[in-house]
């Protein structure tokens, strides 16, 4: 079975690093290919580096196509993580302090 389904990024600050590493970890428990494209760039949803190629902010659409007997399940985990990642407090960043 192929799903394909489509996101627009709401988090303020994009696919960053640790939105990206979350997105990977909630792939962890699927068998099912996952396949991100932007534009005419695909990537594997599973590689921190290329989700990172994807320079995803705010507004950016995503078409994601799952592949494999757990795709149901699988794009119902992508779309739910995409509807609470944006729904994520700013990340707090301690003071940088020069001496």
């Amino acid at each position: 079975m192929i799903i394909k389904k489509t996101i627009v990024v709401k988090n303020p600050f994009g696919l960053h690093l640790r939105s990206a590493a979350e997105l990977i970890n909630k792939l962890s428990g699927f068998k099912s290919e996952v396949v991100v494209r932007k534009g005419k760039e695909s990537v594997n949803a599973r590689s921190i580096i290329d989700l990172m190629t994807l320079e995803a902010g705010i507004g950016t659409r995503l078409e994601f196509i799952i592949e494999g007997i757990d795709a149901d399940s699988a794009v119902d985990a992508i779309f739910s993580f995409f509807e609470n990642d944006s729904k994520t407090e700013d990340p707090v960043y301690p003071e940088t302090v020069f001496s």
